[in-house]
């Protein structure tokens, strides 16, 4: 007979710091298909598409660092009231003031999470001091939110454009799941006038987004994953115990794991935007030769994004 353990979907449902969400979990297939479900159903609809897009992305955000969602709310409702403030103010004081404070309270945010428990080691070493380290856990994505945080006051405060006055607008563009653990950085100025877009996806920006999708999953899973288990872990536990070909083979595989790792996730994160309806630019690039008969000026090696 058919039943339903309402624990077991209880536990799926929580978060588990022993299971983050990640793209290359399995929770995130049905993840992605519910959301896909949902979201095709009012994408046609602004508020409908913006809420549902909140909710789901805070909900990843949760599922991957638990309770630490609540530095994204937090900071994005700080850096939409000092935004929207620095827009208004005309007293240059007050606005290099006020810049200055988004600064301190994004940067502080960062470095307390990230660097807190290193300056309290190093203390500890230089004075033989006994100061116990802070049960901090970094949270996923916080420098990637808090340098669009930045990025975004610093343009309002240059004049660059006029901030959103819907906390929701902001809250969507800093909480954009795709885009949430390992970037790409979008600036406010390429993603917010995309929400007044009519949602529209080509069948070569669908296809687009497939291949983004299907490659970025291949980087991080048969490369990445593949070369860290079966030499990167395997030759950095016990170094003394391989030549020194091993060696520098494994430092070479470990850069290649790191590109892997943010170009693949990032490659996910563009053809996830790309199903969605949004166009966000792409974090690597690569070396091309330019046609000196397309483009004006002296032939050369130029970077183009990669895609």
């Amino acid at each position: 007979m058919f039943s339903i353990d309402l624990n077991k979907i209880t536990e799926t449902l929580l978060y588990n710091p022993e299971e983050p969400l990640l793209f290359n979990s399995g929770f995130f297939i049905w993840f992605f298909v519910f959301f896909i479900i949902i979201y095709s159903s009012v994408a046609h609809n602004r508020n409908g598409r913006i809420l549902t897009f909140v909710i789901f992305s805070l909900y990843f955000f949760y599922k991957a660092c638990g309770w630490y969602v609540g530095l994204v709310l937090f900071s994005a409702v700080v850096d939409f009231i000092l935004s929207n403030t620095i827009y208004k103010t005309k007293n240059p004081v007050r606005k290099k003031a006020l810049l200055i404070l988004s600064v301190v309270l994004n940067l502080g945010l960062l470095f307390y999470f990230k660097y807190t428990n290193f300056f309290i080691q190093l203390v500890n070493e230089f004075s033989s001091g006994n100061i116990r380290p802070l049960n901090l856990i970094l949270p996923i994505g916080i420098s990637f939110y808090t340098f669009e945080n930045l990025s975004y006051t610093v343009d309002v405060y240059r004049g660059h454009f006029k901030p959103v006055t819907r906390f929701m607008d902001y809250l969507y563009f800093l909480s954009f799941f795709p885009k949430l653990m390992m970037g790409p950085i979008v600036r406010a100025a390429d993603f917010l006038p995309q929400l007044d877009k009519p949602y529209f996806v080509s069948k070569k920006e669908f296809a687009s987004g497939f291949y983004l999708i299907f490659s970025g999953l291949f980087k991080k899973i048969v490369i990445s994953d593949f070369i860290y288990t079966n030499l990167v872990s395997y030759v950095f536990d016990d170094p003394s115990r391989h030549v020194g070909l091993e060696c520098l083979l494994a430092v070479y595989g470990y850069a290649l794991v790191i590109y892997c790792d943010f170009s693949g996730y990032s490659d996910i994160a563009i053809g996830i935007a790309k199903w969605c309806g949004f166009d966000i630019p792409p974090n690597f690039y690569r070396l091309t030769k330019v046609n000196p008969l397309q483009n004006s000026g002296a032939g050369g090696i130029y970077l183009f994004p990669a895609g």
